[in-house]
């Protein structure tokens, strides 16, 4: 019988109570279209406070203060300048990072001068980016030693650790010392390493990372597999390490996975090897049997967990269960055995909440044969106030746990011989 029908009968049969009815649906149909248009602003409010969080996030790395400034000025023209000048940093010859926005740099945002970005994947050609002017002045500037567009807090210059455990910095050779202008530092070949912080979807909401859930929406996800697609694709034959997801979870980005399953096998690309980037709690048999063209691709897994405890871990995981993390590491460890994953990593963003569980982290990380343990100094994205960020944040010198953390932290490096132990802050 149809709602038609039905309501015919009510007006026949019941006047009165079809009358009641038609109020109350006109009262419903206010609450809904009413509804429509708060879900319609709170995307739109949400889209730009994810907008507001990424300017946050620039200036906050980007930062400096008067006094970094002048002792910038003071090192340029005083200090001793003999250890940078015989080094020189592969990155600008050889990779780039894809950002949200679309812009392009050849090294973390913190890294290089504020905004000197390549160009933008959007709006660009890609092979006008890669030779761009603020491209070869980057080459030009480290192959002659001086990093004048660089970060004096660069992880490459500090020494204090990068995402893929992969050192830019180098001896310079004959190719860097026979660069004398601009024009030498136009490349014909495309980068080698590829990072993609395109895609924002994540499953968690990690109070260390975002406020809010977040899943890019159908129209968002079709936009990023198109430029994944169009212009990501074509530097695959010259790609040695593509790594996603940086800003989300490769399980959780529909673009992303869709690019990965029609692009990626070892047959047409023998020299690219997958740097994949997860919270585990996604990755389990039945997501992974969706792509059997991974078989023989080498493979780097990045798990992030912050934790060595049930209670620990959803508090600092949100959104994450304890016990589908643990049977998805059971089902991970089967897949390292098969030779499906060469090289695995856990790692933990030290903060208050987890410094006590530092070591039972590489005790757990080696019941499930993993190769390296990151351990790294808590950010705010924009996610903490200041004064909540100050008692989280063991790793800033001026904590009254920074002495203790940062010796368990270097005794534990030092005493572990079967595990890789790396440290960032």
């Amino acid at each position: 019988m149809s709602i038609q029908f039905k309501s015919f009968l009510l007006r026949v049969l019941f006047p009165s109570y079809y009358d009641e009815y038609s109020n109350l649906n006109a009262e419903v149909e206010k609450i809904y279209t009413y509804s429509q248009e708060v879900i319609k602003n709170y995307k739109e409010m949400d889209e730009r406070y994810r907008e507001l969080i990424r300017e946050y996030q620039v200036l906050d790395q980007r930062s400096i203060s008067l006094s970094d400034l002048h002792n910038d000025l003071v090192d340029e023209e005083w200090g001793d300048k003999k250890r940078l000048m015989q080094f020189v940093c592969s990155r600008p010859f050889e990779r780039i990072s894809v950002y949200p926005d679309g812009s392009i740099y050849t090294c973390p945002i913190a890294g290089v001068k504020f905004r000197h970005n390549i160009g933008n994947i959007f709006t660009d050609k890609f092979e006008t980016v890669w030779n761009s002017k603020n491209a070869c002045r980057l080459r030009l500037g480290v192959s002659k030693g001086n990093f004048e567009y660089c970060n004096r807090h660069c992880k490459e210059i500090t020494g204090s650790g990068n995402l893929n455990g992969e050192n830019g910095l180098q001896q310079r050779d004959e190719f860097y010392l026979s660069i004398n202008s601009i024009d030498d530092c136009v490349l014909s070949n495309g980068p080698k390493k590829i990072n993609l912080y395109l895609d924002e979807s994540c499953n968690l909401h990690c109070p260390s990372c975002r406020k809010l859930p977040y899943v890019a929406n159908k129209t968002e996800t079709d936009r990023i597999f198109q430029l994944l697609d169009e212009k990501i694709a074509p530097l695959l034959p010259e790609c040695e390490i593509l790594t996603l997801l940086i800003t989300g979870d490769f399980f959780s980005s529909n673009a992303t996975k869709k690019f990965v399953r029609k692009h990626i096998n070892h047959e047409q690309y023998p020299k690219l090897r997958l740097f994949l980037m997860t919270n585990a709690q996604l990755l389990n048999e039945k997501t992974w049997s969706g792509f059997p063209n991974l078989k023989d691709v080498p493979i780097d897994l990045s798990i992030s967990i912050d934790a060595a405890s049930r209670e620990t871990y959803e508090k600092l995981r949100r959104g994450g269960k304890w016990e589908i993390l643990i049977n998805n590491l059971d089902y991970i460890l089967t897949l390292k055995r098969k030779g499906q994953f060469r090289l695995i990593r856990f790692n933990f963003l030290v903060q208050k909440d987890n410094c006590g569980e530092i070591v039972e982290f590489a005790e757990m990380a080696r019941r499930y044969c993993v190769d390296e343990v990151w351990y790294q100094r808590l950010s705010n994205w924009g996610t903490y106030n200041e004064k909540e960020f100050e008692t989280l944040d063991v790793l800033n010198p001026a904590h009254p746990q920074f002495n203790s953390t940062v010796e368990l932290l270097n005794l534990l490096q030092s005493s572990t011989q079967d595990l890789v132990i790396k440290i960032s802050f």
